[in-house]
């Protein structure tokens, strides 16, 4: 799901691009034999398409290898403190990745409506949440508010097939918590509504956002 895309987007300059990949099992202990491989086949660019302890390992390893300091993208879902957190702000400085979601622990929206909102019904529902290590808390709030827009357009025509109308019709839908220039759209034939990410990069304390968001 990760790998096939992101060779597609590279289109016939993936031949050249691409000078190695090589795959991990759960099991494994460590990926650190992956990385050497990587690294000997004169990688100068990572795409981590990893998770959980794999992802802070790779990148523990990748930052290991003496004379090579090479460009680390990873996938949002990875880049949670409860994740990648235990490798240390050091070898986090640089790495890149993506996200949708305004960051609630992030001082520069300690003004923001939304966060606000967010932080307080958090603390009325789930008063012992850790904020900085629970990534997928802000995802499960706008998924929420989004079925709460999908009920609205419904009215009292709650049936099977309204629903599914209304959910795989949104247009521009702007959910407060998004990041700005992130909308939600869907159709009959595609049912995923986020094709819009913004880019970040860990600049040794925190993730930064830079760029524009970049639609698929």
């Amino acid at each position: 799901d990760h790998v096939d895309p992101f060779i597609a987007a590279l289109g016939d300059k993936a031949k050249t691009m691409i000078v190695a990949k090589t795959s991990y099992a759960v099991t494994d202990p460590t990926v650190t034999s992956q990385i050497i491989t990587l690294k000997s086949a004169g990688a100068d660019t990572l795409y981590l398409a990893a998770q959980s302890r794999a992802a802070a390992q790779a990148i523990s390893a990748a930052r290991d290898q003496a004379g090579w300091n090479a460009l680390i993208f990873l996938p949002y879902v990875a880049s949670a403190k409860s994740v990648v957190g235990p490798v240390g702000d050091e070898k986090l400085k640089g790495v890149i990745s993506a996200d949708s979601n305004k960051d609630p622990t992030d001082p520069s929206w300690a003004d923001d409506p939304a966060v606000k909102e967010y932080l307080a019904w958090n603390k009325k529902y789930t008063p012992t949440q850790d904020q900085e290590s629970n990534a997928a808390s802000p995802g499960g709030y706008v998924s929420a508010e989004v079925m709460i827009e999908v009920l609205k357009r419904c009215g009292d025509v709650l049936t099977r097939a309204n629903i599914m109308k209304v959910a795989t019709s949104f247009k521009d839908l702007s959910v407060p918590l998004l990041l700005p220039g992130i909308t939600l759209n869907t159709s009959p034939d595609n049912y995923y509504p986020m094709h819009t990410m913004q880019l970040k990069r860990y600049d040794g304390t925190r993730w930064v956002l830079f760029g524009q968001p970049i639609t698929e």
